[in-house]
């Protein structure tokens, strides 16, 4: 557990050192690097697929746990172009010094093991891409694996715009294991192409009620983050009693911050 927080401490240390802007190059997919579109994207997911702080959660990588059959999520991540926290804007000046990204998913039972499916929007134009991840059917209490792509359909509004030497290719496969080092606490390693061109992995530790801190490696670099959660919302009906509002903040590549909210039901 000590090493965890450790780890994520060194992370945050980092932060103020002159960062040059990561974005400014070909290959760098910046609408996938504050949000995935994936299960634990800001928000946690456990073992058996349900949405809870206390489950595994990265930033912008996979985790080995797919939502549960008839589980959903709903994110937004406002995303600024340095340090400082700000809120995303509609308006094209204010798309210059913030934008953001939005997911909607689902879990579905398969013969094959649960799957979910998600709908990543990038712009405030509604460009968007579909997303899958399949957990294999494996029996693990405290682990996962699971394979998946990004960008099924490889739109090309996932690359980034107007930079030389950019290509249209940006689907994305992967494969990435999850184990539970301790109550709440969680590791996940995996591997795959194009975006995810190789090792990537994170950790995530609780060292309080309701409390996460979490630090990736995207392949790109280290994003650390802190979560919150704001519990239940009453009152949705029955269908609805398990829910949960995640609110987090992160760093990426420790050069912009992101403010992520997340209503898992």
């Amino acid at each position: 557990m000590k090493w965890l927080v450790f780890a994520f401490l060194i992370c945050v240390a980092a932060i103020g050192r002159a960062q040059v802007d990561p974005w400014n190059f070909a290959g760098q997919f910046p609408h996938f690097r504050d949000l995935s579109g994936l299960p634990g994207a800001g928000f946690g997911v456990t073992a058996k697929g349900l949405p809870s702080i206390e489950g595994a959660m990265a930033i912008s990588t996979p985790i080995g746990f797919s939502l549960a059959d008839g589980y959903f999520d709903i994110g937004l991540s406002c995303r600024s172009v340095d340090n400082t926290p700000r809120f995303f804007q509609f308006s094209s000046p204010g798309n210059d010094i913030s934008s953001g990204t939005g997911q909607i998913m689902g879990g579905f039972k398969t013969p094959i093991g649960t799957l979910t499916i998600s709908l990543e929007v990038l712009s405030s134009e509604l460009d968007s891409v579909a997303n899958a991840q399949l957990q294999l059917p494996i029996h693990w209490d405290k682990g996962g694996v699971s394979v998946g792509i990004q960008n099924i359909w490889n739109r090309p509004e996932a690359a980034s715009d107007y930079v030389s030497g950019e290509t249209d290719l940006s689907r994305s496969y992967f494969a990435v294991a999850t184990y539970e080092l301790a109550k709440g606490s969680f590791l996940s390693l995996g591997d795959g192409d194009v975006r995810f061109r190789g090792v990537f992995g994170s950790v995530s530790a609780m060292p309080a009620k309701r409390f996460k801190v979490l630090a990736e490696y995207d392949t790109f670099g280290w994003n650390p983050g802190v979560a919150y959660s704001l519990g239940q919302i009453p009152n949705l009906g029955t269908h609805y009693d398990k829910n949960e509002a995640t609110v987090a903040f992160s760093m990426i590549q420790l050069h912009r911050s992101t403010i992520t909210v997340n209503f898992a039901f």
